[in-house]
Formats: C-alpha cells, sequence, structure tokens
C-alpha cells in the first residue's frame, strides 16, 4: 500500500436489500483491517425489498449523503447489489473513489459510468443470479442486469468484467467462494488485479493473428529472395 494516499487507504463496504452486511461485504472488514486499511464509517441501514422497489428516492437520498461523505475523499469501494446501485447513485452526484469492487451489481449493465467515479471497476458476475433477474424485470425502476452479464455499455479501459460462473446471488461470501472472493478483492484493492482478463487477451491475439502470418510471410520471402548487389 507504500504508494497510496491515505484516502484510498479507506475503504467503503455497502452491502444489498434485506441485510445488515454482516453475512456478506461486511465479512471484508477483518481482513481488510489486517492488510492495513481503515474502514469508512459510512453504512446504509437495513432496507425491506417493498421499500426499495416502491420507494426509490430513499436510495437516491442515501446516495446524496454518501457523496457528502465522501467530499474531499477517492477512497476504494467494496459493494454488493443494491449497494452497488446506491453507490452509482453516488457517483453520478459527484462521489469518486479509486478501486471498485462491484459483487452483483443491481445497477444497469449499459449506462455509462460519469469520467471521474473512479479509476478501476470490477464488475463480478453470475448468469445464475435469479435475484438480479427478477429485479431488472420491474416495470419503472433502475434496477439493472450488471451484475448479471458484466458491463456491456460504451467502450471503457477502466471497467472489467469478471464472470464468477453459477454463482447464486449471495453465495460469494460462502465457503470457498468467499475464500476466492476475498483474495481477489485484496489484490484489486492493492492494484494487483490486471484490469484484462485472458479471455479478453485471448482475443486482441486472434485479431492480430493475420497482421502476425503476414509479417512471417513477409519474413520469408525475404529470406529467399537474392541478395541485391553493392554498387560502391
Amino acid at each position: 500500500m507504500g504508494s497510496q494516499d491515505l484516502s484510498s487507504a479507506e475503504v467503503v463496504l455497502l452491502h444489498g436489500i434485506r441485510t445488515t452486511g454482516s453475512f456478506n461485504v461486511l465479512r471484508f472488514e477483518q481482513p481488510l483491517q489486517a492488510a492495513g486499511y481503515k474502514i469508512h464509517p459510512f453504512d446504509l441501514p437495513f432496507t425491506f425489498i417493498r421499500e426499495a422497489v416502491f420507494n426509490p428516492s430513499a436510495d437516491r437520498r442515501r446516495a446524496a449523503d454518501l457523496t457528502a461523505a465522501l467530499a474531499g475523499k477517492q477512497p476504494h469501494l467494496i459493494a454488493h447489489s443494491n449497494g452497488a446501485r446506491v453507490a452509482a447513485l453516488a457517483m453520478a452526484q459527484g462521489a469518486r473513489f479509486d478501486t471498485v469492487v462491484f459483487f452483483a451489481p443491481a445497477w444497469s449493465a449499459t449506462k455509462r459510468f460519469p469520467k471521474h467515479a473512479f479509476k478501476r471497476l470490477f464488475v463480478i458476475h453470475s448468469r445464475a443470479d435469479k435475484a438480479l433477474r427478477l429485479g431488472g424485470m420491474i416495470p419503472g425502476h433502475d434496477f439493472g442486469w450488471l451484475g448479471l452479464h458484466g458491463y456491456q455499455g460504451p467502450t471503457d479501459h477502466r471497467i472489467r468484467n469478471v464472470s464468477a460462473g453459477s454463482t447464486a446471488h449471495m453465495a460469494y461470501f460462502k465457503g470457498e467462494a468467499w475464500q476466492r472472493w476475498r483474495r481477489f478483492a485484496l489484490k484489486a484493492l492493492a492494484h494487483q488485479a490486471p484490469l484484462s482478463q485472458p479471455q479478453e487477451n485471448l482475443a486482441r491475439l486472434r485479431a492480430w493473428l493475420p497482421h502476425l502470418d503476414l509479417g512471417r510471410q513477409v519474413a520469408r520471402e525475404a529470406a529467399t529472395r537474392p541478395a541485391p548487389s553493392m554498387v560502391w
């Protein structure tokens, strides 16, 4: 953490609906503190599904509170489900973060993020997330499928999609999955997780293969071609 300033040594933890976070994102408190991070005191209240669905303005007010609490700071962020949605609303209001790790974010998969909202964002997503699939079908609500499909919006090199396979909505924080994602989040916050995936690198390589083959062909022809006569 040596090169990071004090504000980015803080981490905001935002949980989702129908939880206090004790069995999901707040599990990060101990490993983060052991790694030298400070936990930002901002917390979300316990929220019932009906409140999140029928009173979405409440989360906009919470997003405004978060933005105010972070004035002048740029901490890291780990958020799950509706906590990621509140964070995205705060970003639209001017909140800024260093590294962001979203687990199953209940936000739009296609909406562009503000330019200065973060330095890097890791979107942990799973197509097996039934809770997000249902939430994204609620008419007139801004719940989305970012945590279902990953980011699908305009190109943004700050964002990396990370597939969690068939992980269920709350299963990120249990058993072997928890050990995996705990390690991943710590690496991401320490800027040790690459912003490109092996699949993305492979796609780039495939795109370049025709050029590479052409280069080899030119090299072979040059090698078999008689050397030009030198004129002195």
